[in-house]
């Protein structure tokens, strides 16, 4: 796990840039020589939190927001993004109350994926306290959102469920799991 890319160090004559798209087609190279899967985190531009993109609704993470250098997203197979729609300074996201979700709301993207669907969202509670993520319910399912105050909510919500499923169709179900 490389965190973050663009603290690599760089040798003489290079830049940052370089240095980067260089780490990166080492990474990939790794990847198909041992069958090892590197995990990069790499930090967004601030391109996205720019006025014009606010007035066009596009707050939303792309590849091409990755900041100093897109060689990266060549390289990667899968590209994650977590998305703070309460950073972003929004009401609401795609249904959800983010005034009442306050700090415990993420949206996570599947930027790229060569192995399935891309452009897939998800929307996860998350517990900064215990670093906890759940996946949340469907926003018009959600009827009071005082039940996201107690960080067992999810317990809760298991026990009431009559219908047990085990954990594979539970998987099923979801877009993807963490």
């Amino acid at each position: 796990m490389i965190d973050h890319l663009a603290r690599v160090f760089c040798s003489p004559g290079n830049t940052l840039k370089q240095e980067m798209d260089l780490t990166s087609k080492y990474l990939y190279s790794l990847k198909n020589r041992c069958g090892i899967s590197p995990i990069v985190i790499q930090q967004m531009n601030r391109g996205i939190q720019s006025m014009d993109r606010r007035k066009e609704g596009m707050v939303i993470p792309l590849t091409s927001d990755l900041k100093d250098t897109n060689s990266t997203v060549e390289d990667a197979e899968i590209i994650l993004a977590i998305f703070d729609p309460d950073k972003a300074k929004l009401n609401s996201h795609r249904g959800y109350d983010i005034k009442q979700l306050d700090k415990k709301f993420r949206s996570i993207f599947v930027l790229k994926s060569r192995y399935g669907e891309s452009d897939v969202e998800d929307f996860i509670y998350y517990d900064g306290k215990c670093n906890k993520w759940v996946e949340m319910p469907a926003s018009a399912a959600i009827h009071d959102y005082g039940v996201f105050e107690n960080p067992r909510w999810y317990l809760e919500a298991k026990e009431d469920n009559t219908e047990k499923e085990d954990v594979e169709s539970n998987n099923k179900k979801s877009k993807f799991v963490l």
